[in-house]
């Protein structure tokens, strides 16, 4: 759809969308990547309340393999049966029901996630079972971790808020321009679709689509604290 809107905007022609084809695969790509990272974060939220459900049964006297049983049940009531944690959760369950260690499963959470929480917890429970088994402080100390760091994260989303939306805004404001010639004075805009109009066209689409993927790079940056 990319695609087809920038070959029909800068080149008001569908034979110009076979070399633009390229680009869209880049924005696709973009757009996958910017979807897998929402995933994660949600991820990541969901895992924190997975872990306060977690240390709430250990508090209540039950052993670490039940409360994460007991935890799988009440992550699909908070955030329901179709969610990411839910579903990771009932893999746990299973892995578990085989007789798996934990701190095994947990590693294996964190290789399917990609999530350094997840990691952290594997290595926090190994070292926890080592020491004897007491893994209610680290896993206190580990939400608290988690919740501190959502905090900040929400911290920084709210003070570029204003920044992202400027660059939403600019994102838009050259292409937004030249649609509006084109539905409103299609005689100035022209000359830009025939001979040396659509090299420049051709020339100038390539800086604008880098300034805004460097822009939205900049932005991801900015929210992991770079």
């Amino acid at each position: 759809m990319a695609g087809y809107a920038i070959g029909f905007l800068f080149f008001r022609s569908m034979t110009a969308l076979i070399p633009v084809l390229p680009g869209a695969y880049v924005l696709a790509r973009v757009a996958a990547h910017k979807y897998a990272r929402r995933m994660k974060r949600l991820l990541t939220e969901q895992m924190k309340d997975w872990l306060l459900s977690v240390t709430g049964f250990l508090r209540t006297g039950f052993a670490l393999e039940n409360a994460m049983r007991e935890a799988a049940k009440e992550t699909e009531t908070m955030h329901g049966e179709e969610s990411i944690m839910a579903a990771e959760a009932r893999e746990m369950v299973r892995l578990l029901s085989l007789q798996t260690p934990p701190e095994m499963m947990l590693r294996d959470f964190a290789v399917r996630s990609g999530l350094a929480d997840a990691a952290e917890l594997a290595r926090v429970i190994a070292v926890a079972k080592r020491l004897g088994g007491n893994y209610l402080p680290v896993l206190k100390r580990m939400a608290s971790a988690m919740d501190a760091r959502r905090m900040v994260r929400e911290e920084t989303e709210a003070a570029l808020a204003g920044q992202k939306l400027e660059y939403h805004i600019m994102c838009l404001v050259p292409a937004g321009i030249l649609l509006y010639l084109n539905l409103t004075s299609p005689d100035l805009t022209a000359g830009l679709y025939g001979g040396g109009g659509r090299i420049l066209m051709a020339a100038a689409l390539p800086f604008y689509l880098s300034a805004v993927l460097i822009g939205d790079r900049m932005l991801e940056k900015c929210y992991d604290g770079g």
